[in-house]
């Protein structure tokens, strides 16, 4: 017979119900936990706690953290206001819990039967775009044949047509080239007039400095800009040296990941991108786009602390900072400071737009969301 818990600790905002219930040494593995908007079960054999809440909550939003020595329930209140009290007025009553208990079980195989038939449109979703994705590039490789054959063809015409040209040609210079040599005679007799030679030609050579990168020779670091540009040939280099097995297959190219992976992104498909982008990083993870344009994913889906990571990572990368690389620099700042800024780090936020600002100091966004930064800051001051 289970041992029932009693022994727990609660407390209440006006959005969240925090209950606190002690482990009392079970093993953590044999923790099992079901919950749904009005019921809590909590199982870790031999003890047992079971509750009735005293209003609804969204399961969605609630969560549970498992510790060492005890589970703790974050449960958000679907209507703000104060309980006064934690169960349910009738958690007494054997009916009630009885009845409560089939309530749950039947709202929780629902929830699963729901989740079962989205796995499966999911699944049928993907299979219809790897189909037309097939379709599509069948299509372009046989509009391609047809551009060339098209082009091989006008290429052939122009030359038939460059024959014909000469051969007439030829029978005309036949025709009147005694014609020719009598108007050559009647030049030659004839008397001309003086003319004065032509001038002599000369030639002026200015030699530029060489420059690997579109800045003036004035404003370059020449150190930096050599590192920035051996990082540049190791990453051509690392995909020119792709197996040669696989080098007509477009998902072995990070750069066609990285474009699919941007089409994505544009269509909203923030999760799908996420993957292009990952699936890129496998193949080469030293292209800072990548992971730069993983964390615009991640902060739109509001994973932050991921879109911090993956910042982070991109400006590693676009090390040493010159002026070739210094708007993605900047984008990359700003994106994690927004980062910071949804994560209520207000002063790591301030820093990275701050560096953003260095880097592009007349960007009026930037500006207005520094100002409202510090203010944020001096109010919580």
């Amino acid at each position: 017979m289970p041992l029932f818990v009693e022994d727990v600790e609660w407390s209440e905002t006006d959005t969240v119900i925090t209950l606190i219930v002690p482990l009392k040494g079970a093993s953590i593995k044999k923790i099992d936990i079901f919950s749904t908007n009005n019921y809590i079960k909590l199982s870790f054999p031999p003890y047992i706690y079971e509750l009735a809440l005293y209003s609804e909550v969204d399961a969605e939003l609630s969560k549970a953290t498992v510790a060492e020595s005890q589970v703790i329930f974050y449960l958000c209140k679907k209507v703000t206001g104060k309980w006064g009290q934690l169960q349910a007025v009738k958690s007494n009553e054997k009916k009630f819990m009885c009845d409560l208990r089939n309530e749950a079980l039947k709202w929780f195989q629902e929830k699963e039967t729901e989740k079962s038939k989205k796995a499966c449109q999911d699944k049928d979703l993907l299979k219809k775009f790897t189909v037309q994705q097939q379709m599509k590039l069948e299509d372009d490789e046989r509009q391609s044949r047809n551009r060339l054959k098209d082009l091989q063809v006008q290429n052939i015409s122009e030359d038939i047509e460059a024959w014909k040209q000469n051969c007439s040609t030829n029978n005309n210079n036949e025709v009147h080239h005694k014609n020719s040599e009598n108007l050559k005679l009647k030049t030659n007799n004839e008397s001309h007039t003086n003319v004065l030679a032509p001038r002599q030609c000369g030639k002026i050579q200015v030699s530029f400095t060489p420059r690997q990168l579109p800045t003036p020779a004035r404003e370059s670091k020449l150190p930096e800009e050599e590192i920035w540009l051996q990082k540049l040939a190791q990453m051509n280099k690392v995909r020119e040296n792709l197996d040669s097995d696989f080098e007509h297959i477009d998902e072995k190219n990070p750069m066609w990941l990285k474009d699919k992976g941007d089409c994505f992104f544009k269509q909203g498909n923030f999760l799908a991108a996420i993957n292009a982008y990952t699936a890129g990083l496998m193949l080469d993870s030293k292209i800072p786009a990548l992971f730069a344009n993983r964390a615009a994913c991640h902060l739109s889906l509001k994973q932050y602390q991921e879109c911090i990571q993956d910042c982070s990572c991109a400006l590693e990368l676009y090390h040493p900072p010159v002026l070739s690389n210094a708007l993605s620099r900047c984008r990359i700042y700003a994106r994690r400071g927004a980062a910071f800024f949804k994560k209520d780090q207000y002063i790591e936020a301030l820093y990275d737009y701050e560096s953003a600002l260095k880097l592009d100091p007349k960007n009026t966004s930037l500006i207005s969301d520094t100002g409202k930064i510090r203010k944020v800051i001096q109010g919580d001051s």
